[in-house]
């Protein structure tokens, strides 16, 4: 629910809030977004240290956050063609 629904809304909510960008750069940023949010917030409040401590999972996770924002950030332009500001 929160990958199909929530995100891609918090992403619309981005959008706004932020300058005219590329679909591409506005993806990878909120995929950096939701990475440093679980990571750096979530991880912890669940007994795992900071970033849980920049093992291999936590860059693999990065790019797993990444390339997820490039795919909403994608379907978004797409599905909403007069979404993108750039």
């Amino acid at each position: 629910m929160a990958g199909l629904v929530l995100f891609p809304l918090g992403y619309l909510a981005y959008l706004r809030v932020t300058p005219p960008q590329p679909w591409a750069m506005a993806g990878l940023i909120w995929g950096f977004v939701l990475w440093a949010v679980a990571q750096g917030v979530l991880a912890p409040l669940v007994g795992r240290g900071f970033m849980m401590g920049f093992v291999s999972y936590t860059w693999a996770s990065l790019l797993a956050h990444m390339l997820y924002g490039l795919v909403v950030a994608r379907a978004m332009s797409w599905a909403m063609p007069g979404l993108s500001r750039s």
